[in-house]
């Protein structure tokens, strides 16, 4: 993690059935988690033993996709040009046991849809469509390609203090603050949002770290 480098572990699916021809299994991934932790050592404190992955936000695809529950009733209320920043907690290469709290990537909105109005030939391109069968209440955000990716490189944001993993006092400085009680970003309902999307931007800018339109390399 020193490095930044990180391989993208998406969450379990969890109870929701997979339309086979579309999904990803976790045993996908164990070269690439193998590559980046070591041959020979013990890889599943990174990858989850379960079978299917819900690979969502889809890097390959530039797509994120929600139900309209409190978190999606938000994001469905963006607009184009509006931005999601993702971040993760990943665990790191020489201490499994410690995690570093990161952002992963960007999808700047192009186009919001209902997951159940999306074509058969466009099921492949997010996992709340690549499910059967598709629930009507979920969306998909499409990004704009030339302002959506996975960072080449993952940038660390996040300390623990006061009992819960928060962003860096010095960052929610320089970003202008988040929604968040002093930048908690451990777990939540609905997403923290930036106070001043603008001066975020300025300061991803300034971190010079690529956007790619790809899961894994």
């Amino acid at each position: 993690m020193h490095s930044g480098e990180f391989v993208y572990v998406p969450i379990p699916e969890g109870d929701q059935r997979v339309d086979q021809n579309f999904g990803t299994r976790y045993d996908a991934l164990a070269a690439r988690v193998t590559a980046m932790v070591g041959a020979g050592r013990d890889v599943s404190p990174w990858l989850p033993s379960r079978d299917w992955t819900h690979l969502d936000p889809d890097f390959d695809h530039l797509t994120y996709g929600n139900n309209e529950n409190v978190k999606a009733t938000r994001v469905a209320q963006l607009k184009p040009g509006d931005f999601l920043a993702f971040y993760a907690s990943l665990r790191a290469v020489d201490q499994p046991g410690t995690l570093v709290y990161a952002l992963i990537g960007l999808i700047t909105v192009d186009r919001i849809v209902k997951a159940d109005t999306i074509s058969d030939t466009e099921r492949h391109l997010n996992a709340h469509t690549r499910r059967t069968p598709v629930v009507a209440s979920d969306v998909v955000i499409f990004g704009v390609p030339e302002l959506s990716g996975r960072l080449e490189r993952a940038i660390p944001i996040g300390a623990y203090r006061d009992r819960a993993y928060r962003v860096r006092v010095d960052l929610l400085e320089t970003w202008g603050g988040l929604t968040a009680n002093d930048g908690y970003i451990q777990r939540s309902a609905v997403p923290p949002g930036f106070v001043d999307s603008t001066r975020f931007m300025a300061w991803l800018k300034g971190q010079r770290v690529p956007l790619v339109a790809r899961n894994w390399d």
